[in-house]
């Protein structure tokens, strides 16, 4: 092996020598950040799901204002988490402020185009609301992978 290939090996905690072939380590790259991204999606779900629950359940607050919550407390764990882990972007105090505002936008237009398809499914093609939902949902995770990666996170801001 080469030492740039040494490198990506390690990368993926392969050794030296290890078995793993350049297309398969060249694979496990490209799909660092799809993977990483699900991850992230996943965390969110959690915390999204567990400050909903807390404030009904503990605070007896409405459903709309614990949603509003629980959806700002999952764009804000999905920002940190995919700025440092999924994207690496390394951008100074400002940059980051620029960042969360791009990333905002993009979750806006998310919104935005989930709103729209579940009336569009539901409301006019009378598709069930679970289906219309994870529709959307493919959809809008394609949007804000597609933001994230090339407007928020984009090249000029990874190590």
């Amino acid at each position: 092996m080469n030492m740039d290939a040494d490198r990506q090996c390690e990368r993926f905690g392969a050794s030296k020598g290890s078995h793993y072939s350049m297309d398969q380590i060249d694979l496990l790259s490209r799909y660092r950040s799809y993977c990483r991204f699900a991850l992230v999606g996943c965390s969110n779900t959690v915390v999204d799901f567990g400050v909903f629950t807390l404030l009904k359940a503990a605070f007896q607050l409405n459903y709309i204002v614990c949603q509003v919550a629980a959806f700002i407390a999952g764009i804000l764990n999905s920002f940190v988490l995919n700025k440092v882990w999924t994207f690496k972007s390394k951008t100074a105090h400002f940059d980051t402020s620029i960042e969360l505002f791009k990333f905002v936008l993009v979750n806006l237009v998310s919104l935005g185009v989930s709103l729209v398809g579940l009336r569009y499914l539901n409301g006019t093609l009378a598709v069930n609301i679970y289906l219309a939902k994870v529709t959307v949902t493919i959809v809008t995770q394609a949007i804000n992978y597609s933001g994230y990666r090339f407007w928020v996170f984009g090249p000029q801001t990874r190590e």
